[in-house]
């Protein structure tokens, strides 16, 4: 049902425009035979097929003006109006709207005489008393009456057109940025993972070939599922652990690592790709790698009625956030988890809130996360949901 009437009022196809306006003129004719029958039909009880004459008469004299009328109508609505008024023409727009009247009086006043006139006295009905005020005010009085609504319904067609195409061309600017955020964790993901293998490379340690098949999996990762609206939590949780299996690889003894996965009502459930691991990034990037002691990072994650937590702690230096002039990398840092903000923000609306807090000697992120059963559907921008988000703290360069 909503797909006919989305066929006659929208479709630009002829076949539908063809119905479309014979609808229109059928329910006009049908409105004014109504509205005039109703205060003749009362003068007479003779009848034409068992109908009211005068109800007859008056919907024969609607048809039978109808070529004026829509002539009238079309030629305002599609030429003086879109073509001369709209395009700021206003002189060729009063001379075309003048010419138009005189011309549609005197077919108005032709018709009266040929056919109005001799119909009127084969059904016996009084002849028209002023043939030459009836033709006018079929003009002007009736032609623009149905020139209203037209107008109006075309108005209301062009603007509801234009919102849509509005909320469409919002929906590829949305998607576009969605793109273009993805596309800079990408790099940074990448440019931090190879530093890590670096290291091994330059300490010539045997791990480096682990090291190189765990980077192999989280590219192919990034490779295949990163251009999906949404991937299984499994595989993003898959990709942490194997980030982690990596940085872990490189530090060594130098950092202890904590985990809890709580994932058990995870089946089925999805999530936006790289949603988490630019926040494990981020404790091994400027936790870690900026403390010259053991360094530790605690990590907690937790699905429980499609609503997953996530929680991660990294200590770190104070003196760290407290230069003057941060870092070339804690600024990076700060830009990665801005996109992955964003993103948030983008795609899951108010179903998200995201705790940012730097606590001098330890650097806290948590995040609770309204998640979705596995669909098909493309990306879906939502404002309207149960959790509220909380207001973001101000980040420091981390």
């Amino acid at each position: 049902m909503e797909t006919l009437f989305t066929n006659i009022v929208f479709s630009n196809l002829r076949s539908w425009r063809i119905v479309r306006h014979v609808l229109f003129w059928a329910a006009w004719i049908s409105f004014l035979t109504w509205t005039h029958s109703l205060k003749l039909a009362s003068e007479t009880t003779r009848t034409i097929g068992g109908i009211n004459a005068y109800i007859v008469l008056a919907f024969i004299e609607k048809i039978i003006y109808l070529p004026c009328q829509a002539l009238l109508t079309y030629t305002l609505l599609y030429v003086i109006i879109l073509r001369f008024t709209l395009q700021k023409k206003f002189a060729h727009a009063a001379a075309g709207t003048l010419m138009l009247y005189a011309l549609v009086s005197i077919m108005a006043f032709g018709i009266t005489e040929i056919a109005v006139v001799p119909l009127r006295a084969v059904l016996g009905f009084p002849r028209v008393w002023n043939t030459l005020y009836s033709s006018l005010m079929t003009s002007l009085s009736g032609g623009s009456a149905i020139l209203g609504f037209a107008v109006g319904i075309k108005l209301l067609k062009l603007w509801y057109e234009k919102q849509r195409d509005n909320q469409v061309l919002a929906q590829k600017n949305l998607e576009a940025e969605l793109s273009s955020l993805k596309a800079q964790i990408h790099p940074h993901f990448l440019f931090n993972t190879l530093n890590s293998l670096y290291a091994l490379t330059l300490q010539a340690s045997p791990d480096a070939p682990e090291a190189v098949l765990r980077l192999s999996e989280m590219l192919r990762t990034m490779l295949y599922d990163g251009a999906q609206s949404r991937i299984p939590l499994s595989t993003e949780i898959e990709l942490i652990s194997n980030y982690i299996e990596l940085e872990r690889l490189r530090f060594g003894s130098r950092v202890e690592i904590s985990q809890a996965w709580n994932n058990a009502d995870s089946a089925e459930l999805v999530i936006a790709p790289f949603v988490l691991l630019p926040f494990v990034e981020n404790a091994f990037k400027h936790g870690v790698s900026t403390t010259s002691d053991t360094a530790w990072i605690s990590l907690e994650t937790s699905v429980k009625s499609k609503v997953l937590t996530f929680r991660i702690v990294n200590s770190k230096q104070e003196c760290f956030h407290e230069s003057a002039a941060p870092a070339p990398q804690a600024i990076a840092s700060g830009l990665g988890l801005a996109n992955v903000r964003k993103r948030l923000e983008l795609l899951y609306g108010d179903r998200f809130s995201l705790r940012i807090n730097d606590e001098g000697e330890t650097f806290v992120v948590a995040l609770t996360l309204e998640l979705e059963a596995a669909v098909n559907d493309p990306i879906h921008i939502s404002t309207n949901h149960p959790l509220q988000k909380d207001e973001h703290y101000a980040l420091p360069a981390h």
